[in-house]
């Protein structure tokens, strides 16, 4: 945790040199084999993705609550995000 804090310090004025040490490649393979859950990395940084998108309710049109839509309370709904056979589909096309 202390390497964390020194990085974070060096990044706040703006000392990037570190950075490397955080690196990290992804491919077609790993996001399809990733669960859709709350507490992987992989789907909180597509849903940050997905938030900057200001994501619309299909059934109304309405700008979307991110709080209320990825609250605990919500946790067994993610999969509507991504229903599993329409991504299936999509996959499916890529490769």
């Amino acid at each position: 945790m202390n390497d964390d804090i020194l990085f974070i310090d060096k990044v706040i004025s703006k000392d990037y040199s570190d950075i490397i040490k955080y690196s990290h490649s992804i491919n077609k393979e790993i996001l399809i084999n990733q669960q859709f859950s709350k507490s992987s990395p992989y789907t909180r940084a597509f849903l940050l993705l997905l938030a900057q998108m200001n994501p619309l309710n299909i059934a109304n049109g309405n700008k979307i609550d991110l709080g209320k839509a990825l609250s605990k309370y919500n946790l067994k709904e993610y999969h509507h995000i991504f229903p599993k056979s329409f991504l299936k589909t999509i996959i499916m096309k890529l490769i």
